[in-house]
Formats: C-alpha cells, structure tokens, sequence
C-alpha cells in the first residue's frame, strides 16, 4: 500500500486534522452555536420558559380567584353584621347552604375551589337587595 501525502499527514496529525480535512468539518457545531446567538432557543429552553410563564399564569389565577372568593364572603358578612340584619328565614337558609358545603383542601382537588365559587355566588344572591 502506497502512502499518500495525504494519508501521512492524517497520520502525523491524528484524527482532528482528518476531520478538519472533510469539506462539512464543523458545520454542524457552527449551526448550533449559531442558533443559539441568533436568539432561537432549543426545544428544551423553549419547554423551560413555556413551563415558568404557565407557573405565573397559575399563581396569578389562583390570588385573582382567592380574591374574588374571599371578597364575596366578606360583602355577605358585612350585610349580615350591618344596621339591618337579614330576616330570619334569609339567615336559615344562609347556614342551610354553608352547612352544605363539603370540602377536603388537603386534596387540592377543582371542584373543591368550584363548590367554594358556587357557594360564595349563592350566599351572595341570596342576601336582601337594599
């Protein structure tokens, strides 16, 4: 087998100078490191930051449900403490459906934070209109 100067020099130098020889040397590595500077995120960066704008989305949701869920609770209570208490037929049936309700938050279930948002809508329907 005749030795080439081409093949000597592979040998000499090992196999980066073999790679480096191949028309595509690199090409691969370029367009990824280009990727990345041009501002497009891989799949999995893209993944993380959908996952932490969904994370936010969640936290906002829940103190805006809280919010509105606990603000009518609060206007109930203030009817009920208020110059003109309900009538005793109001206030029975106020407890009726608040004794209704059954929940287990330690489950952290939705239809837990349902039947909390129904209950709050009716106590607030059912109060006198002034």
């Amino acid at each position: 087998m005749a030795m080439t100067r081409r093949t000597t020099k592979r040998q000499a130098t090992g196999n980066a100078a073999a790679v480096a020889n191949r028309p595509t040397a690199g090409i691969r590595s370029t367009r990824r490191a280009g990727a990345a500077t041009r501002g497009r995120a891989l799949p999995a960066e893209q993944l993380v930051t959908g996952i932490l704008d969904v994370k936010k989305a969640l936290d906002e949701a829940v103190a805006q449900f809280s919010a509105r869920v606990s603000g009518q609770l609060g206007e109930v209570l203030r009817a009920l403490e208020g110059r003109e208490p309900a009538a005793k037929g109001t206030i029975k049936a106020l407890v009726e459906r608040v004794r209704e309700l059954k929940l287990k938050p330690e489950k952290g279930r939705l239809k837990d934070l349902m039947r909390l948002h129904d209950l709050a809508e009716d106590l607030v329907d059912m109060l006198p209109r002034r």
